[in-house]
């Protein structure tokens, strides 16, 4: 048994068959249609992931908001210059978030019944889990937040927000052994006005989890995804002259073998460019396992 970030030989020659160590994130394919017009979709790998930015065409970026103290929550104002940002969850149960992937009348992966859709879903907090009694579910998010001034413009505010729906497969009376993200959807935003886009973004999500164990692997990511190692991958592609970038992925998991996940986590990274000048907000969830 070994810890997180010891280099195992035996663990780099299982990488080597999961993914491409160091591949680069593509750039956005060409547009597709969408169903919203003012959203434009890029469907990167069907099923997988969808990246969009706003339909430039469309010139408006919602009501006004400015960025409070905590770089948290911005909440409205009546000045100009950036978008009302604010789309935590509010409660500990949120049905947006209860996808049963395998049928809650599925057989449970540890031998009795699967839970229903009206399992206690934590936000944030794995103290609702145990081994002894499956599952363990929770949401995972976080938001991070600036307001800046770029070079010859007006001062406005930049957000990163991601959240997914984290399910962490349990041996029962033994540990935590895979954590399966649903649903990861996440942006990153330039919310001022002027300039009205950001020359380039680039937007990416991490997840990660520390563990105790002989070897890790992942699966379900986006084509692109790139393997950092020691329970670690990422997505990520940048979009020019465009003021937001949206990521839906649709499922990711991380595992280990023989050995136990101690700690489940998630970022949300976004880079901004305003001509040569670059902006960076980046924020960072963690949720230990008991």
């Amino acid at each position: 048994m070994t810890k997180k970030k010891a280099r195992l030989s035996g663990m780099i020659g299982i990488l080597g068959t999961m993914a491409l160590v160091g591949a680069v994130a593509p750039q956005a394919p060409a547009a597709a249609e969408s169903s919203d017009p003012g959203i434009v979709t890029i469907v990167d790998q069907p099923g997988v992931v969808t990246v969009t930015i706003p339909d430039p065409k469309i010139k408006d970026k919602g009501p006004a908001a400015v960025a409070p103290e905590n770089g948290d929550t911005p909440q409205p104002d009546s000045g100009p210059g950036q978008a009302e940002l604010s789309d935590e969850p509010a409660v500990d149960y949120d049905p947006e978030y209860q996808p049963d992937p395998e049928g809650a009348s599925a057989a449970s992966r540890t031998g009795g019944a699967y839970s229903t859709l009206s399992a206690y879903v934590g936000n944030n907090s794995a103290s609702h889990c145990s081994i002894n009694f499956p599952p363990c579910k929770f949401n995972i998010y976080k938001s991070a937040s600036r307001t800046i001034t770029p070079p010859g413009g007006k001062s406005g505010l930049l957000k990163s927000y991601g959240k997914a729906l984290v399910d962490v497969y349990t041996i029962t009376g033994c540990c935590f052994t895979k954590a399966d993200y649903y649903n990861t959807t996440s942006y990153s935003q330039w919310g001022g006005t002027s300039p009205y886009n950001a020359t380039s973004i680039k937007h990416r999500d991490v997840w990660d989890i520390d563990y105790f164990a002989l070897s890790w692997s992942f699966g379900g990511s986006p084509s692109g995804t790139v393997n950092h190692g020691s329970g670690r991958i990422s997505y990520s592609n940048t979009v020019k002259n465009t003021w937001r970038v949206n990521h839906s992925v649709q499922h990711v998991y991380l595992k280990v073998s023989s050995g136990r996940v101690s700690k489940v986590k998630y970022e949300v990274h976004g880079s901004y460019g305003f001509g040569s000048n670059f902006y960076t907000t980046d924020a960072y969830s963690s949720v230990a396992l008991p």
